[in-house]
This record gives C-alpha cells, structure tokens and sequence, in this order.
C-alpha cells in the first residue's frame, strides 16, 4: 500500500514573527508592501540625480553630444517619488488619515508609471528622435535612457504596494 504525502505547514512562529512581533508575514501585513512602496518612491525621487547618460536621451553626431534637458520626464518623475514618499509616511503615521494618504500615494505612483511609459512608448514612434535631429542634421546617433526601464518597473511596483496598503488600511478601518 502506497503512503500519503506528508504536507508540512507552518506553525505560525516565522522568522518575522521573531524578528517583529505582532507581524505574520512579509506579504500578509503592511510592512512589506511599506517597505517597497518606500523603496519605489526613493528610486524615483533619485531619478533627477541620476549619471546623465544613464537617465536621459542623449544624441551624437561627430564629437558633439547633446543631452536631453533635465526637467523633462526625469523631473516629474523625481516630483512624483517626492509625493509619493510624503504620503508614505503620512500613511504610516498616522491611522487616521492612512487610507487616504496611500491613495495620494498610489495616484503618485500612477502618474509617474503613466510618464515613465508614454516616454518609453514614444520611442517606437520616433517622437523622441526628432528633437535631436532639429539640432544635429538628419546622421545623429540617439542613446536611449538606460534607467528608463527601471524607472518604469518602480512606479508599477510601488503603484501595486500603494493599492495593496489602501486595502490594509481599508480593512484595519473596517475591523475597529
């Protein structure tokens, strides 16, 4: 006769029930969707600073390089991760008024995802392309933003954790 299938589950006791009490799991509470959201928001807040060659359209021609300005989408970005980094902390100060700060949060979040996007999404259109052309003739050679990407992927991620802590708080109200 074959055996059953022995299925272990856990006891309840995790490691970041040792290491904070009162928290069952990274996922189930808010603190890891927190710290997340925190991280997203810092990421896109260092988005102004960021090598400019690495966060910015730049275009060549011969041994003259031009660099995309500053205050284009990689300033909205950083204003964005500044909201977004103000409402998280409001959210985890205060009970009261949780809710409604991570809902600035994930708005925050939004826009940002929504910029970061378009701008990548200009690319396949050529938008992008024929700034650099108006000042460089028609043979320039255009470098895309290599943060861009990431950029994009910590807005959506921090836009995913914003709405998951709208929806502890939510709960965290209706529970008392």
């Amino acid at each position: 006769m074959r055996e059953q299938p022995v299925i272990h589950t856990w006891s309840g006791d995790t490691a970041n029930d040792r290491l904070i009490p009162g928290s069952r799991s990274f996922w189930v509470d808010e603190l890891g969707s927190r710290l997340v959201a925190f991280a997203c928001a810092v990421i896109l807040l260092l988005a102004i600073i960021a090598p400019r060659e690495f966060a910015r359209i730049s275009w060549e021609k011969g041994h003259t390089l031009i660099n995309d300005d500053p205050s284009g989408y990689v300033g909205l970005l950083s204003l964005c991760g500044l909201i977004a980094l103000v409402a998280l902390v409001a959210e985890a100060w205060s009970r009261r008024w949780g809710v409604a700060a991570a809902l600035v949060a994930a708005a925050a979040f939004a826009s940002g995802a929504w910029m970061a996007g378009s701008y990548w999404l200009g690319f396949p259109r050529a938008d992008r392309l024929r700034e650099g052309q108006e000042m460089l003739g028609r043979k320039v050679e255009v470098h895309f933003p290599l943060l861009l990407p990431v950029f994009t992927l910590a807005a959506v991620a921090g836009l995913v954790c914003a709405l998951a802590l709208v929806v502890h708080g939510w709960r965290r109200l209706n529970d008392g």
